[in-house]
């Protein structure tokens, strides 16, 4: 109980501080009133309707279970790649392609940045859940459809590409 206390104190002071910090503009009549900064991190993901694709063009990787989401002012999708090859491996070595079909409103931005959570090697048999997200210049919500896709890319670096 002791340091559920000590954390929550610790982030309520950061809360706190980052509010303080944040910035303010003059609405005219000498009052000031908070703006969004452009350094604030994406909106909590929410899930999307988008119907989509995940899929892997590279034999010994597999991608399953894509799950899209919204977080503005990125669209996204999380996935599984699973190892079905006989070598260790580095997910990030990789490509990953998020193309995007949106309807008015939104633009696919440039870019796709790829995370997850702990370390990227991945035995054989083993899996690992990652994040895909690209930027959407207007409205995220905005796309319709998605196609995922695993790829050697053109460094072919990844253990199951030819060098």
């Amino acid at each position: 109980m002791n340091r559920r206390r000590r954390l929550l104190r610790a982030t309520g002071g950061l809360a706190t501080g980052l509010l303080l910090a944040g910035c303010t503009e003059d609405d005219g009549d000498g009052s000031s009133s908070p703006t969004q900064s452009a350094r604030e991190p994406p909106d909590s993901p929410a899930p999307s309707d988008a119907t989509g694709t995940a899929r892997s063009t590279v034999d010994g990787l597999a991608l399953e279970g894509p799950a899209p989401f919204v977080a503005d002012p990125q669209f996204g999708a999380e996935v599984t790649v699973t190892n079905t090859g006989d070598r260790e491996t580095d997910a990030l070595a990789y490509e990953y392609d998020l193309a995007l079909t949106t309807g008015e409103g939104g633009e696919p931005g440039d870019g796709v940045m790829v995370s997850g959570d702990g370390s990227p090697e991945i035995a054989p048999g083993e899996s690992l859940r990652l994040t895909v997200r690209r930027p959407v210049d207007g409205d995220p919500a905005a796309v319709s459809e998605y196609d995922l896709t695993l790829t050697c890319g053109a460094t072919n670096e990844g253990t199951y590409c030819e060098n």
